[in-house]
């Protein structure tokens, strides 16, 4: 049951995807971040990093349950992870059999496409552009960062509050470094949904100048460039898309379990970067509090490859640079949880 206490063995096994065991660790009740560090410094061994983890939590948390682990995974948007979990307690896993040939080929299957091959062409190059800014602006507001911290030791104690504030979390930032903060909040937000990142600079480094004679106002440009993000989200192109996947999943909310799988056919190749851009885009569109259950119903085929999007819960976890096949697939999940696309 999921209010059962967990066993190190279980959680050794069905944690074994699990990268990012810190931010993991820190979202669990009872272990902190000196706990993590102090983990991190005794063993070189990954494996070995993730079980003492796990034996430190048992130990300082006697009313550990499987809920915890799955709100700590859901924290911090593994939330593919977390399904599968949650479903494996329930004695119900999630994952596919994908060796049942007779089961794929039954799946009720809907296919969705843009209006127009132009209209595809415009997105994409919208996609290319906007992730080649954000990132552009992202190192400037890092920069920006480090030089106030550095001429103001009170401020990341400021920094981090309004954060918690923002966020409406409890504690989660507690004696973090700015490094730390930053990595903690990667998961809530990316080159479509910046609104964290905007208002943050809104507030702190709404006079900032940077001292190369660069007269350029970092919020300024932010809020500019969150306009441009948005112009795309509701522009007619994508306004089109948006329309023919509610025709599909609006009967199917609140129970998605029935949904039919959802084939987004696009009329040209398209590179893997901008099919995450693209897959972070749909998410975007979605409603609230459904976006996971009904990501993992999406397939986006472009040309020789295919890149599928499946969430068995998401969050967008991070992207990940997978090995490539005649017909490539990429897990949203995956893509999520990986840094190398759109890592700030």
């Amino acid at each position: 049951m999921i209010d059962d206490r967990p066993d190190i063995s279980l959680l050794i096994q069905w944690l074994e995807p699990l990268v990012d065991w810190q931010s993991f660790g820190y979202c669990l009740p009872g272990i902190t971040q000196h706990d993590v560090l102090i983990i991190e410094a005794e063993s070189s061994s990954v494996n070995d990093q993730k079980r003492k983890l796990y034996s430190k939590w048992l130990s300082v948390s006697p009313e550990a349950t499987w809920n915890d682990v799955i709100t700590a995974l859901t924290i911090r948007r593994e939330n593919t992870l977390a399904q599968n979990i949650k479903e494996m307690i329930e004695g119900h896993p999630s994952v596919p059999n994908i060796s049942n040939g007779a089961a794929v080929g039954t799946t009720r299957q809907q296919e969705i496409k843009f209006s127009t091959k132009e209209d595809e062409e415009e997105v994409s190059c919208s996609l290319t552009e906007l992730n080649k800014s954000f990132t552009s602006l992202m190192t400037k507001v890092r920069t920006a960062f480090d030089k106030k911290v550095a001429s103001d030791s009170k401020l990341l104690t400021d920094i981090t509050r309004w954060i918690e504030t923002y966020m409406n979390w409890n504690d989660k930032l507690t004696n973090a470094s700015l490094n730390e903060t930053f990595k903690i909040i990667y998961p809530y937000y990316d080159f479509i949904e910046c609104s964290l990142i905007v208002d943050m600079t809104e507030v702190f480094l709404k006079n900032f100048e940077f001292d190369d004679n660069n007269m350029m106002n970092i919020a300024s440009e932010l809020k500019d460039y969150k306009e441009k993000a948005d112009k795309l989200r509701f522009s007619a192109q994508v306004k089109h898309l948006n329309d023919s996947l509610k025709t599909i999943y609006e009967e199917h909310i609140p129970d998605t379990s029935n949904m039919p799988m959802i084939l987004m056919k696009l009329y040209n190749p398209w590179r893997s970067s901008n099919i995450h851009g693209l897959s972070l885009l749909i998410h975007s569109l979605l409603p609230v509090g459904y976006q996971q259950s009904i990501m993992k119903y999406i397939t986006i085929t472009s040309g020789a490859a295919t890149s599928t999007v499946p969430v068995v819960s998401s969050l967008i976890s991070k992207p990940t640079s997978g090995k490539h096949t005649l017909k490539a697939q990429h897990t949203w999940g995956n893509m999520l949880n990986a840094t190398s696309i759109k890592q700030a």
